[in-house]
């Protein structure tokens, strides 16, 4: 079974363009299509659950295919096109620092290379509500973040495909076993992160 592999890019006004990568596993039964439309739709509603927290006119723009690739190497297999997902645009406002956000824990139970296998997404930048008066992130903006990170992990009417993490350097893929927002601020050093 390959690995699918869904990107997302960030198009901002005031920082440079990002993207988030997401992985996810086509369960049993399935076929590679409907676990590719599985997971571009999973992608959309977690940027969509999430844009009320996210300023800066940030612009999620969600691609027609996803990649499917070799989980043992890496390699490019074959595309699964997909309909395009509708943009998402960011809807706080206000102020925020630029760099500044908070970030999703992607866990799962896989140990490789002596380590846990573990994603994560940059939610950056946050609008300046979302930070308690000490400088870590709000109890709303955690639980809102919590919430949409397992809606996205979680089976609910997406039967398709199990989302995943990915570790090409181990030929390794391990299904997303739980979610953890750290109530604390992530710094950007670069949009690829």
């Amino acid at each position: 079974m390959p690995t699918l592999q869904y990107r997302v890019g960030w198009n901002t006004g005031s920082l440079n363009p990002g993207v988030s990568v997401f992985h996810g596993r086509v369960t049993a039964g399935n076929t590679d299509g409907a676990a590719a439309t599985d997971l571009s739709t999973r992608v959309r509603t977690l940027f969509d659950t999430i844009k009320g927290l996210v300023t800066g006119a940030v612009t999620w723009d969600f691609p027609a295919e996803v990649l499917k690739l070799n989980t043992t190497t890496g390699d490019l297999e074959g595309v699964e096109s997909v309909t395009k997902p509708l943009n998402v645009v960011s809807g706080a406002g206000g102020s925020y620092a630029a760099p500044a956000g908070a970030r999703i824990e992607w866990r799962t139970t896989a140990i490789v290379g002596g380590r846990r296998l573990r994603g994560r997404t940059f939610v950056v930048p946050l609008g300046a509500t979302n930070y308690d008066t000490n400088g870590t992130i709000s109890s709303s903006c955690i639980t809102t973040l919590t919430a949409a990170g397992n809606a996205y992990k979680d089976t609910g009417v997406f039967t398709a495909v199990q989302p995943s993490i990915y570790s090409r350097t181990h030929g390794t893929q391990a299904d997303i076993t739980s979610v953890l927002i750290p109530d604390e601020a992530a710094v950007l050093r670069s949009r690829r992160e």
